[in-house]
């Protein structure tokens, strides 16, 4: 049985190897809510924003998932997303789809071990041990990657984006 890791932290430090477990708990978190939606893609809801750009209601869940995971464990981190959350913009049944994604606060997977060499595994981890001002940093996020091939059905060529600064 494979142990979980909580990863609330309370303190202004963070080591990256953290934050690299939350990364990988979101992506999981995300890629499951995509299956959701691409099951029955009437539940795709297409929005628009600004200057005619599309967004999905898909987009905006994954980034709420984001958010929600930035909420629990690291609040001070500072965030920059693709989506205004703020706005309300999902309809009931999405919000329910996402209240069974955002309720968990542990996980289990350790992105490391899949790293194939001694060599890089050594050197990754010393970068990663590193402790960094939490405020220091910035999470940029970009929910769905590729918003109009998913319109258009494209599945193959959408991503979802996460980097640190």
């Amino acid at each position: 049985m494979e142990k979980s890791v909580n990863l609330i932290n309370k303190s202004t430090k963070l080591k990256l190897r953290d934050l690299l477990k939350m990364f990988t708990q979101i992506s999981y978190l995300s890629n499951a809510l995509y299956n959701e939606y691409i099951k029955d893609v009437k539940k795709l809801n297409v929005h628009t924003k600004e200057e005619n750009e599309k967004f999905t209601s898909l987009d905006f869940s994954i980034q709420i998932i984001v958010e929600d995971h930035l909420n629990k464990f690291y609040k001070n981190l500072n965030f920059i997303g693709e989506e205004d959350t703020s706005k309300d913009v999902l309809n009931k049944e999405e919000k329910e789809l996402i209240e069974k994604f955002i309720k968990t606060e542990k996980i289990i997977i350790d992105p490391l071990t899949k790293l194939t060499s001694l060599q890089n595994y050594n050197e990754f981890t010393l970068s990663l041990d590193k402790e960094y001002e939490i405020e220091d940093l910035t999470l940029f996020c970009d929910p769905i990657d590729g918003t109009s091939n998913l319109i258009k059905g494209k599945y193959e060529i959408v991503s979802f984006l996460i980097g640190l600064t």
